[in-house]
């Protein structure tokens, strides 16, 4: 199968794609609030900072979808607007336009060049699952790409020390008293190596791991980074170029039908 064929195959999957996630109900009862200690407090501040200036970022490259059955690798071109607006273009190896997805806040919309197929719904905050193949919610991605740490709501939070790879590991513990985030920071605690998100049931949602950063207009942006569960299923995406607050117009983010 050729190789527009398969990146094809995984977006036509993209019908359905808006179904909220769901974790499912849990008869655990919810924790007490603890406050975060003055460490943790200075961690998740300068974390809630990062890169907040960024407006706006558009950067071209290359990304890899993998699942157990396939892997498929595709040139692509991103456009995101914080909080909520982003276009990703897949093109095929020659430049050939596949597919492209948009969401403006209110729709998320896709697009199959190949054959002018097109698809609308109305969401806020996109779930991604079907095209990524992980739960991540287009608002979370957008600040992913863009460099920002996203820090969810939670209960409780941890910090502990890992000697054998010397990172500091803080946990974010949720309502139903399991972590709903980790992330792994440097010796200094002060940069994010990765971060594991999980669902209400403390199960694994994602992974992310920053493997390259490039400093642009005094902003350190992820370069490269890759994004996976349990499940052999992830995204790495590769940004050769970075541009970081250049203009955009809403227009950008919606699609229409041919």
């Amino acid at each position: 199968m050729e190789t527009n064929q398969r990146i094809y195959l995984v977006f036509a999957m993209m019908a359905f794609l808006i179904l909220p996630s769901c974790s499912g109900l849990l008869s655990r009862p919810a924790v007490t609030y603890q406050p975060d200690s003055p460490e943790i407090t200075r961690i998740l501040s300068e974390l809630r900072s990062r890169n907040v200036t960024i407006a706006s970022m558009k950067g071209i490259g290359r990304i890899k979808i993998w699942n157990s059955d396939q892997t498929q690798t595709a040139r692509t071109a991103w456009t995101i607007a914080k909080p909520d607006k982003i276009r990703i273009l897949i093109m095929a190896i020659s430049g050939f336009p596949v597919a492209s997805l948009a969401a403006d806040g209110q729709s998320v919309y896709l697009m199959s060049h190949s054959d002018n197929r097109f698809y609308q719904k109305q969401t806020p905050d996109a779930n991604l699952e079907q095209m990524l193949n992980l739960p991540i919610q287009s608002r979370e991605l957008i600040e992913i790409v863009s460099g920002a740490i996203p820090v969810r709501d939670h209960m409780a939070s941890s910090l502990n020390e890992d000697v054998t790879s010397g990172q500091a590991i803080l946990t974010l513990t949720g309502q139903y008293g399991r972590p709903c985030e980790i992330l792994y920071l440097d010796s200094g605690r002060r940069n994010v190596n990765g971060i594991t998100f999980y669902d209400d049931a403390g199960d694994i949602e994602y992974r992310v791991v920053y493997s390259e950063t490039k400093e642009i207009d005094g902003y350190s942006a992820p370069s490269r980074m890759m994004l996976d569960n349990d499940e052999n299923a992830g995204i790495q995406v590769d940004m050769e170029k970075i541009w970081i607050n250049s203009p955009v117009s809403p227009d950008m983010f919606v699609l229409s039908p041919p």
